[in-house]
């Protein structure tokens, strides 16, 4: 099985829910870069107006992948609570059992980084709580632990991979 250089080892962890604030959208994959550039700072100025401070770095939760299109929230975490309004929503990862992925190197790895943790998931019967055919995957994130403008080399750059499995449901 072809691998990424910089896949740290694949972990199962239990995780509390998180809370975050994001923008909803669906694009293709060749719109994602121009759109993040311009949607985290949008969240990250929302949350500034109410004074609300993020709770970890920023992130992507897939919604659904139908390639080319992806439907996905990008936005922060957030330990307070709010209330969205339209453009920001205001939503929860849910709890449980995930397996997790931490890649350093750049972002354009990722692909072949989520490629690794799905085949893992296969060789070792782990099944996630999406994708499969379903129309939605239930809890499929990136974190994006490395900010570029802090570490300007990509090949240091950080990202947590997660899915939400069927184990241990709560």
């Amino acid at each position: 099985m072809a691998q990424s250089v910089g896949n740290a080892p694949i972990q199962l962890q239990y995780r509390s829910a998180v809370a975050y604030a994001a923008i909803r959208v669906r694009l293709s994959v060749g719109e994602l870069g121009p759109a993040l550039a311009k949607l985290w700072p949008e969240v990250s100025a929302w949350l500034d107006e109410r004074g609300i401070v993020p709770a970890g770095r920023p992130l992507i939760r897939y919604h659904v992948i139908d390639m080319p299109e992806l439907e996905i929230s990008v936005g922060l975490p957030i330990a307070s609570s709010a209330v969205g309004d339209g453009r920001i929503e205001v939503g929860d990862l849910p709890a449980g059992c995930y397996a997790v992925l931490v890649h350093v190197g750049p972002y354009e790895e990722l692909v072949q980084a989520n490629a690794d943790l799905q085949l893992w998931a296969v060789d070792q019967g782990v099944a996630f709580d999406g994708g499969d055919g379903a129309p939605g995957w239930a809890g499929r994130v990136e974190f994006y632990l490395t900010d570029p403008m802090d570490d300007p080399d990509p090949l240091a750059w950080r990202t947590e991979v997660a899915y939400l499995t069927l184990a241990n449901r709560s």
